[in-house]
């Protein structure tokens, strides 16, 4: 079951939102964008969002017409594959912080940690939600880039995408309620039309007690 999921969970996306996120860090690293705290924090938000778009790519479900009619419940089925490609780039990204980390002390990994959630739960929310004919990453790429840019071309100024100073503990904040509003928006993606598996289960019960009898 886990080398179905693992399968589904499309490694390539993962090879290569991992792949990129490394890329990504080594130049910030090199050319010395990530020598501070500051620093720290921009270089990356990029490095977040490559990973967490590349969530949306396993939630591709092209039988979901076929599997919704059996007791496999949607939510279940759906996430697994996510669940299993978060798994790798989590990896990489704790990896690529507590390299970081031993570059420049004092960075805010726990404000950072909050936003790369909210950016994950915008893209696999973006992907439950695309039709079946584009890619989810693809809709993930434009939700969470797009959130990005609003916040930063704002007239009021950066919030969510605010460095470290007077912002940053209201921009944590925001990024909870992005997150909140992402989990909603999940669960309502992949509300299952069926009923849920449990409740398709127990109707096809009496058919199973007959055809054994």
């Amino acid at each position: 079951m886990m080398r179905y999921w693992t399968r589904l969970a499309r490694p390539g996306w993962v090879a290569g939102a991992s792949g990129t996120a490394v890329g990504l860090a080594v130049a910030s690293a090199a050319v010395g964008w990530a020598d501070n705290v500051p620093g720290t924090v921009h270089s990356a938000r990029p490095v977040m969002l490559v990973l967490a778009v590349a969530l949306a790519a396993p939630l591709r479900d092209l039988a979901a017409a076929v599997l919704d009619s059996t007791q496999f419940s949607r939510p279940g089925r759906r996430l697994a594959p996510p669940a299993v490609a978060a798994t790798e780039l989590l990896v990489v990204a704790l990896a690529l912080a507590v390299l970081q980390a031993t570059r420049v002390r004092g960075a805010p990994w726990a404000g950072l940690a909050v936003e790369a959630v909210g950016m994950a739960a915008v893209a696999v929310a973006a992907g439950t939600w695309c039709p079946a004919r584009v890619d989810p990453v693809f809709a993930a790429i434009t939700a969470v880039g797009l959130l990005v840019l609003l916040d930063q071309a704002s007239p009021f100024g950066p919030w969510l995408t605010a460095g470290p100073g007077h912002r940053w503990e209201a921009g944590r904040w925001a990024w909870l309620a992005v997150t909140a509003l992402g989990l909603v928006a999940i669960a309502g993606g992949l509300r299952d039309p069926g009923g849920g598996g449990l409740r398709r289960r127990l109707r096809m019960f009496p058919y199973r007690v007959r055809r054994s009898s």
